[in-house]
């Protein structure tokens, strides 16, 4: 083991002068067959990110000269930037976070080239390496593991269930008109009246939007205006008759179906339209060979019922040992009691 630590090297680059054979091992370590196979953790995610006005820095750790650890993270501005105050990519919008590992021995986190952060949402994978520091657990990520036909998966479904989704669908078409899916709705019109609703809901509710800053509507664009290559952005959306019922807006990478945002058309809530809506994404999913679809963390009724699969995950801070560093920490902690 100690022979190992010796041989770990571990660098700092900005995101855009990593070299081709840097970018091509991240796409292995992150690819359909790994661990951290997730939207959030493929390279073209960061690579959005990096064009949102953001500065981006990336850790690799090379073990005899093999790339085994890439922890990417974001400044939110040159400050943040000038006295070492980072922050997982996305930040808030991201739903998971951490290292991509591929090795098995312990790491100091002092050792990584970074003043101070604050990781999220870190599967255990991502805090093995760390597994002398402390951590923290946060909650579950939940996710349907999907079935090769939708006849296997209705068969794991709760009958009554479905058949309370089968209901609400035909109430709907009866009071709203025929009901019209989108899987990948590529009408950039109904990203935005998403996000109206959504901000307009947070000021009703007198919450903070997870859009307040400007850079997550440009990620957002960026992401659904973006070449299709390992990340794809997917639009869902349920129309009856000319109305618009609910939408789901998400992210894919590798089969995996990440959705980050759910809304519904408050004069529809009577027949459960997000359950109508997740119904009809499962077997469009199914249809078009994806594995997963990780709904993330929160309670919705349908989570309950559909997820076959849940994933704890924690929170662990990064603190090195320079006065910038432990000046961060002081005031965020004072921040937080303050909260």
């Amino acid at each position: 083991m100690a022979t190992k630590q010796l041989l770990m090297k571990i660098i700092k680059k900005r995101f855009d002068d990593l070299t081709e054979a840097e970018i091509i091992a991240w796409r292995k370590l992150t690819s359909r067959h790994t661990p951290f196979n997730s939207p959030f953790y493929q390279y073209d995610f960061t690579l959005l990110v990096s064009r949102c006005d953001l500065i981006v820095d990336v850790i690799l750790g090379l073990l005899n000269n093999e790339i085994v650890f890439i922890l990417p993270v974001q400044y939110k501005n040159g400050f943040n930037y000038l006295i070492g105050y980072s922050e997982k990519i996305a930040a808030h919008l991201a739903d998971y976070s951490g290292g991509i590992v591929d090795i098995t021995q312990n790491l100091n986190i002092t050792m990584l080239p970074i003043q101070y952060t604050i990781l999220d949402h870190m599967p255990e994978l991502s805090i093995n390496p760390f597994s002398d520091q402390v951590s923290s657990y946060q909650e579950l990520s939940s996710q349907i593991i999907l079935e090769t036909t939708w006849q296997k998966m209705a068969s794991k479904i709760d009958n009554e269930f479905l058949n309370e989704i089968h209901l609400n669908q035909a109430n709907l078409e009866k009071n709203f008109g025929s009901i019209q899916f989108k899987f990948q709705n590529e009408n950039i019109e109904n990203l935005e009246c998403l996000l109206f609703a959504i901000n307009e809901e947070c000021i009703e509710r007198k919450v903070i939007s997870p859009f307040k800053d400007k850079w997550t509507v440009l990620l957002l664009r960026q992401l659904f205006l973006a070449d299709k290559k390992e990340v794809k952005p997917i639009m869902s959306t349920l129309f009856a008759g000319n109305r618009w019922i609910a939408s789901m807006f998400g992210i894919e990478a590798n089969g995996v179906l990440h959705y980050w945002f759910y809304k519904s058309n408050p004069s529809a809530e009577l027949y459960s339209p997000l359950n109508v809506l997740i119904c009809q994404v499962i077997k469009a999913s199914v249809k078009n060979n994806l594995a997963c679809i990780d709904l993330g963390f929160g309670q919705k009724q349908f989570k309950e019922k559909l997820c076959s699969q849940f994933i704890p995950l924690y929170k662990m801070e990064f603190v090195n040992n320079s006065i910038n560093a432990r000046a961060i920490k002081l005031v965020n902690s004072f921040l937080w009691k303050l909260k």
